[in-house]
């Protein structure tokens, strides 16, 4: 979900009742009110998933995933990108062969678009960091993937400025390091409809859980185990 700055709000996600693929990637607009505005799937002919969102400062929209029916190998990463009133503007993939895909996007304040998730047997290890960025105008400028030995993924992330990026996923330590790697673009030429979707009110019930609350004792750097929790702050920089 991301929020823009007149407020209105964006879900994106996966939906197997529209379209004619298994599952289709989906994209809702709310108001600030939280009226449906408008609702988009994108989709080819096989698994299409929508994994985050972001909202550009000139009102663009941006949604990345992962795509079994484009690209260059069995997944691949893709970027959309739409108009705010839900114009599809570009669409592209970016994939090495093999299992490629996008968990997290943002948007600095030049227009400048960053996209993470995990790119298998690119770097040192299996499944290795993933971080592309593109430029306002869709062109990609630099493809980096970070990782040690085992296996990482890159879950999220924000921007702390717009030089420096803050990054959250697993690995099973912090011993990794950054290359320079180089993937397969393609114009993937996704289908864009309007589902027809319902928006309805929920009466689910209100309850409050009986959870206990620990505090955790883990170690920080040395790592470990397959999959512990990874922060990086990423000076922009430098890449």
């Amino acid at each position: 979900m991301a929020v823009d700055g007149a407020g209105k709000v964006y879900v994106a996600g996966v939906t197997s009742s529209f379209g004619a693929s298994v599952t289709d990637a989906f994209l809702l607009q709310f108001s600030p009110e939280g009226a449906l505005q408008w609702q988009k799937t994108w989709r080819g002919s096989g698994y299409d998933e929508a994994h985050c969102v972001a909202a550009g400062g000139e009102g663009a929209v941006y949604v990345a995933g992962g795509t079994e029916s484009f690209g260059a190998g069995s997944e691949d990463a893709f970027l959309l990108q739409y108009s705010p009133s839900g114009n599809l503007l570009s669409q592209t993939t970016w994939g090495r062969g093999d299992t490629d895909c996008a968990d997290g996007v943002v948007v600095d304040g030049e227009g400048n678009v960053y996209v993470s998730g995990l790119t298998f047997a690119a770097g040192a290890g299996r499944n290795n960091v993933l971080l592309l960025k593109y430029s306002p105008d869709n062109t990609l400028l630099w493809q980096k993937t970070w990782g040690g030995n085992g296996n990482e993924r890159a879950f999220s992330m924000t921007l702390e400025s717009d030089s420096r990026l803050i990054l959250g996923g697993v690995a099973p330590n912090a011993y990794g390091f950054w290359a320079t790697l180089s993937g397969t673009e393609t114009t993937p030429g996704g289908v864009d409809t309007a589902p027809g979707g319902e928006v309805r009110t929920p009466n689910g019930s209100v309850n409050t859980p009986s959870g206990v609350e620990t505090t955790p004792s883990g170690t920080e750097d040395s790592g470990g185990g397959s999959g512990d929790a990874l922060a990086m702050k990423i000076d922009l920089m430098e890449m």
